[in-house]
């Protein structure tokens, strides 16, 4: 992929096993046939906050980022669009973007990009929850507030700031310190369904504290966590499975202009609040790079393994990435579904 600097909007599915795979340009129309007009996509875009909603129909949600790398504000963006996902597979339909609600009391989230989403049902309920945590603000601000929507009335959004306790000092000093670049993900904490925090950054010091948000009862829990401890870091990924949260990679450092990329799998039981380091091997002996900003995904394979998919990022030296890996959840084995390919010396170094 190699190391120039531009934002893309296209779309690709991965089809195949471990004994081979392909890539699929899905380029989306109103009918699914290749001679249509293409439908609107999603403009491109950089830290964008990502959602999967897994239901009869699973949907993809994206919102907000930034149209460049560079600070100006201007270029923030705060839309949110879906994808119902069986568009990769029939090629039919496309992204559809949420509509502002008329409601004059209703607000939304600023622009923002280095944020997170996560969707999820509660115990109370059936239809999806959305809730966005944190980010940059186009002043430059590191940001601590909480949106929740609703997935009911889509299109229309109607978001709102985690309350009536926003406005109560005992949840003013109960929440995490500003903060992107963190993970967020759909968890469970003593029967009850929260979002766990891990790490991020604000201006210039990495974290690696764990926070549980609760949406029904809208307040924030820190988790004193025991055992050896991950390094503070940020932009890694995250997975909560069978009672542990998994963290793996991202990068770290005393100063963000100092960084270090990281390698390395830690998983926290959440029953007893304490971490391990997951020492993990895999085919042929070989483990992912060390990388930060990649996307990844959890999937149940045909065998109802669960497995977190790892792709692309960049690495220690900014090259960017586009290899595929898969952890088993269950092992602890990772495996390598597609190799990276990289231009230019230094980047292909890595790979020697």
């Amino acid at each position: 992929m190699g190391e120039r600097q531009h934002l893309l909007n296209d779309m690709y599915t991965l089809y195949g096993s471990l004994t081979g795979q392909k890539w699929k340009n899905l380029r989306l129309s109103a009918s699914g046939k290749s001679g249509d007009r293409p439908l609107p996509l999603p403009e491109p875009r950089w830290k964008a906050a990502v959602a999967q909603l897994d239901s009869k129909s699973p949907a993809l949600l994206v919102h907000g980022g930034s149209r460049s790398q560079n600070e100006s504000g201007e270029e923030y963006l705060s839309d949110v669009w879906k994808l119902e996902l069986s568009a990769a597979v029939t090629g039919r339909g496309g992204w559809e973007p949420a509509q502002a609600s008329k409601n004059p009391g209703d607000g939304e989230p600023s622009a923002r990009r280095a944020h997170t989403l996560v969707a999820f049902q509660t115990t109370q309920q059936t239809n999806h929850t959305l809730v966005l945590f944190g980010g940059r603000s186009p002043d430059r601000a590191v940001l601590s507030d909480v949106w929740t929507a609703q997935m009911d009335t889509w299109p229309v959004l109607r978001w709102t700031p985690a309350g009536p306790a926003a406005e109560n000092d005992f949840f003013r000093r109960q929440r995490p310190s500003a903060r992107k670049g963190h993970v967020a993900v759909a968890g469970e904490l003593r029967g009850r369904t929260v979002m766990l925090v891990h790490g991020g950054r604000d201006d210039d010091t990495y974290m690696g504290d764990v926070w549980a948000f609760d949406v029904e009862r809208q307040a924030w829990e820190p988790l004193k966590t025991s055992g050896d401890q991950p390094p503070p870091r940020d932009h890694h990924g995250g997975v909560f499975y069978n009672g542990f949260f998994y963290i793996f990679g991202g990068r770290t450092g005393e100063y963000h202009s100092q960084f270090v990329c990281l390698d390395d799998l830690w998983r926290l039981d959440l029953k007893v609040l304490r971490w391990d380091r997951v020492v993990g091997g895999g085919g042929n002996g070989k483990l992912p790079l060390a990388r930060f900003l990649y996307s990844s995904s959890t999937i149940v394979d045909a065998e109802g393994r669960a497995k977190f998919v790892v792709f692309g990022g960049e690495t220690q030296f900014r090259c960017k990435l586009n290899d595929v890996w898969d952890l088993d959840l269950a092992t602890g084995l990772w495996t390598q579904w597609h190799q990276a390919t990289m231009s230019g010396m230094k980047c292909r170094q890595l790979l020697a």
